[in-house]
């Protein structure tokens, strides 16, 4: 019985998982015919600094805010005519995603002293491809030609280095992911609290040397010209659906930049010395607190910063298999199980028609802000295994 059972879950599985996949493909190869506006950014950009112009303008339908070693990236991308350009991205972008995953899955072998088999189950991996391939900011990612697979994958080996005691391997790659976006930065705070100091003096290391690199190859104009579009970085009033962080909430919320600016820098204070305090009380260094802590890490740089569009939440796949992983090695109850599942859905839903909203109100913006609220929730789970699991070890 349990076998024909076996069976038919399996059977189950793979269908959907064909479903899927037809759709997720037919869906990408329309979507390559033509050039993807942010793809078309990065391009441009890359163009500008080959021809030593400033690449920080409005180009295209945007201007690039990446720090300079990243542009510098972008120019290799001009090597290839646009379109041959934007094919190559999306499939390294896709090979990113998988290779974060793969190590994903391999941090739970290490977790069980290699006794797992998560990275060799192909049922598990249907079912995760499956759920990832419907998850809206992972497409939308893809679709727009953004790079968050990238960061994704930096931040899973970084982590995973870490926990292999190749602290150095792991502070180059974490200051990869920080000169591609710079919200990483947020990770050396934790670091630092948790006394990780040989990781922060790598980091910082490596990155000066890519630092003084890009310099080397750009010169010193290109970081006075980053420097002036760094004032988006502290813009709190985008109020655009698209914007899921904590700003664009109390943006659409109130619509007073000053209000919003504040509660947001309240916030940051507040949560930042619960995570200095909840380090402290738990004083552990094991395996299990690092994942909890990367995981709130990740969060925060999603739902503090001052605009996170819902591309930017592809990073929260860690944290979310990583909640999942450890509530099934507790034994966790099924309200542990529903509150996550509700995380998934609230991050990965996409509204068709946001504008329907915008004039609805605080309950208009709740609505618009699921992603937000569904972040908050897994915030709240990580929190709730820090106190309950680690303290109670």
């Amino acid at each position: 019985m349990k076998s024909y059972i076996k069976k038919i879950l399996s059977l189950l599985i793979i269908s959907f998982f064909i479903i899927v996949s037809f759709q997720f493909i037919i869906s990408n190869i329309k979507s390559l015919k033509t050039v993807a506006q942010d793809f078309e950014v990065f391009y441009l950009s890359g163009k500008q600094v080959i021809n030593k112009q400033n690449p920080y303008l409005l180009i295209g339908g945007d201007i690039v805010r990446n720090p300079p070693p990243a542009v510098l990236l972008f120019s290799l991308l001009t090597l290839l005519p646009i379109k041959t350009s934007q094919i190559t991205w999306f499939v390294l972008s896709f090979l990113s995603f998988i290779v974060g995953s793969y190590y994903i899955f391999r941090i739970f072998e290490k977790f069980e002293g290699n006794k797992s088999l998560y990275s060799r189950n192909w049922r598990i991996w249907l079912i995760y491809l499956s759920l990832g391939f419907i998850f809206f900011p992972f497409r939308y990612n893809l679709g727009s030609g953004q790079m968050n697979n990238f960061l994704l994958m930096f931040l899973v080996l970084a982590l995973y280095l870490q926990q292999s005691k190749k602290e150095l391997f792991s502070a180059f790659i974490l200051s990869l992911a920080i000169l591609l976006k710079i919200t990483p930065i947020l990770l050396l705070f934790i670091l630092l609290i948790q006394k990780k100091i040989k990781n922060v003096i790598g980091i910082i290391f490596f990155t000066t040397i890519i630092l003084i690199t890009t310099y080397l190859f750009l010169g010193k104009n290109i970081f006075s010209n980053y420097l002036t579009v760094t004032n988006s970085f502290f813009d709190f009033n985008i109020h655009t659906y698209y914007n899921q962080s904590l700003s664009g909430f109390l943006a659409r919320s109130f619509n007073n930049i000053i209000l919003t600016k504040w509660l947001v820098y309240i916030s940051i204070v507040i949560v930042l010395t619960k995570v200095i305090f909840l380090i402290k009380k738990i004083k552990k260094d094991n395996f299990q607190s690092n994942i909890i802590f990367w995981n709130i890490s990740i969060i925060y740089m999603l739902v503090l910063a001052p605009f996170a569009w819902q591309y930017h939440f592809v990073i929260i796949i860690f944290p979310l298999v990583t909640t999942a992983y450890i509530g099934y090695k507790m034994k966790l109850s099924y309200k542990f199980f529903f509150f996550l599942i509700l995380s998934y859905l609230l991050i990965g839903w996409n509204i068709k028609n946001p504008t329907a909203l915008l004039n609805k109100g605080i309950f208009g913006s709740i609505i618009l802000s699921h992603v937000l609220f569904g972040s908050i929730i897994l915030l709240l789970l990580n929190y709730s295994l820090a106190k309950n699991y680690l303290l109670k070890k």
